[in-house]
């Protein structure tokens, strides 16, 4: 099954929306979310001690129809190349223009580890559909050569962890396994991802990171290895630099469409493609024919197809 996002980073965070179950809604900020929290706070953890925090969600809550279309407005003003505007921007039409910055961040001060993935584009259609996990899973499946597994509650408890109660929304732990990159697979990639959901009367927003404590983990362990021509090869690898989250923002103007500001922060090692920054080039050249199986699988999920 093909991954309507641009590349198997994207499938952490997919593990974790395909685990949550349907939360409660309650009006609370986005910030509600301990998870985003953290990766506003504390940042995400990289080899040799360094943390880079992640960008804060662009639309908050409770902002009325002017609020948000300021808030567009920066959006779009951040977009490299060709100019948009708002009509075209939140037009219900699978080809609508998106934002995508890829280490172009104003905020990135060249100084950081890692690499930064920002993405915004608009989807027309129901947030209890986009929030759906029923809906979550059937968009975010790995290829043949991968596979997630939900956490049981006997995993957790053999490991002495116990979830965070959270009362507007849920944690979860799932474990993916998957290789990087549709045609150029050069690495697999394994790990355990804590994820919190929340949802509001206005948005819903999943965020999630690996969790540390599975990194020498028997079971659910925390690593990348190599794949020449298809064959897994050489040592394991730790592998724990990830954080990412996604807010979707019911939008007052106009009537139908939702704001999907996507967020992830990822070390790239050295080892991956001999220090090229290959996932850049990729990422870009994707994402457009993504967004666009996105909105086409939220409009068949919606006329019930």
């Amino acid at each position: 099954m093909r991954n309507p996002l641009p590349s198997g980073l994207w499938i952490l965070l997919a593990m974790g929306l395909i685990a949550m179950e349907p939360s409660a809604v309650s009006p609370v900020r986005a910030q509600a979310n301990p998870e985003l929290n953290a990766l506003l706070t504390q940042g995400v953890a990289f080899p040799g001690g360094q943390t880079r925090k992640i960008r804060p969600p662009s639309m908050v809550d409770g902002l009325d129809a002017a609020g948000q279309r300021k808030v567009i407005d920066a959006i779009m003003a951040m977009k490299i190349g060709r100019p948009i505007n708002f009509g075209d921007f939140t037009k219900n039409n699978l080809n609508a223009p998106f934002v995508l910055l890829i280490d172009e961040d104003p905020t990135y001060d060249g100084n950081l580890p890692g690499h930064s993935v920002n993405l915004w584009f608009v989807v027309h259609g129901e947030l209890k559909t986009v929030a759906d996990p029923t809906f979550l899973k059937n968009q975010f499946k790995p290829d043949e050569s991968g596979r997630t597994d939900t956490l049981s509650a006997a995993d957790l408890q053999q490991r002495q962890i116990v979830p965070r109660i959270i009362p507007e929304g849920s944690e979860g732990f799932v474990h993916g396994k998957f290789r990087m990159l549709d045609k150029d697979v050069r690495v697999e990639i394994q790990a355990t991802e804590r994820i919190v959901r929340t949802t509001t009367k206005e948005s819903a927003t999943v965020a999630g990171q690996i969790d540390r404590r599975f990194d020498s983990d028997a079971k659910f362990p925390n690593e990348w290895r190599s794949v020449t021509q298809g064959v897994v090869s050489g040592t394991p690898i730790l592998y724990f630099s990830h954080g990412s989250y996604a807010k979707v923002t019911k939008l007052i103007a106009p009537a139908g469409a939702l704001l999907v500001d996507y967020h992830f922060v990822y070390d790239e090692p050295e080892g991956w493609f001999n220090g090229a920054n290959l996932l850049r080039s990729k990422l870009r050249a994707k994402t457009e024919g993504d967004v666009r199986t996105f909105r086409r699988q939220v409009k068949v999920a919606e006329s019930g197809g």
